[in-house]
C-alpha cells in the first residue's frame, strides 16, 4: 500500500476517533480517563484499533507497533508513545498530544518527530490478531469502527 493510501485511510480514521464518543468506551478506569482526553495518553489503544482496521479492513501486512521513549529538546524523558509502520512507512495518528507536534496525521518515511525525538524501546507485530485484542479493545472499536465505516460508506457514494 502506498503512503498516500495510507494517509487517507489514517486520516479517515483520525475523523472517525473524533467523531467518538469515547467517554464511555472504557477498557478499565484508568483507559476510561486516558482515551477520553483524545489524543493525550491514547495512543496505545488508538494505534490498536487502527492497526485491526488496517489488516482486516484494508489487508495491510506486515504491520508492527513501535513503542518508543519521547524526549524532549533537552532530552530529558519525556513520556512513551506508541505508532505503527508498514514497510518502513510511520503510520501515526496521536503525535500532535505532544507540544511539538501540529499535524493531526503523520504518514510518512521520513518523519522528523519520530527521529529526533523518539528512542525506539519496543516492536510488536502481533497486536493486530483480533483473536488476541479484541477481548481488551472492543468498547473503544465498537466506538470508532462504526463510524469509520460509515466515513468510507460516504466517500463511495460520492
Amino acid at each position: 500500500m502506498t503512503e498516500d493510501e495510507l494517509r487517507e485511510i489514517a486520516t479517515d480514521f483520525r475523523q472517525a476517533v473524533e467523531d467518538s464518543d469515547l467517554s464511555e468506551a472504557s477498557i478499565g478506569k484508568e483507559a476510561n480517563i486516558r482515551v477520553g482526553d483524545f489524543p493525550d495518553s491514547a495512543c496505545a489503544e488508538i494505534s490498536t484499533v487502527l492497526g485491526i482496521v488496517l489488516t482486516q479492513m484494508h489487508n495491510v501486512t506486515p504491520l508492527v507497533e513501535i513503542v518508543a521513549q519521547i524526549e524532549n529538546d533537552k532530552k530529558e524523558w519525556y513520556g512513551t508513545h506508541h505508532w505503527l509502520e508498514h514497510n518502513g512507512i510511520i503510520i501515526d495518528i496521536t503525535a500532535d498530544q505532544f507540544e511539538m507536534i501540529k499535524d493531526k496525521v503523520i504518514v510518512s518515511d521520513d518523519s522528523q518527530f519520530h527521529k529526533e525525538y523518539g528512542k525506539q524501546i519496543e516492536t510488536y507485530s502481533e497486536n493486530f490478531d483480533i483473536d488476541k485484542q479484541f477481548e481488551w479493545i472492543k468498547p473503544i472499536y465498537d466506538e470508532i469502527v462504526p463510524r469509520y465505516e460509515a466515513i468510507l460508506e460516504a466517500k463511495n457514494k460520492k
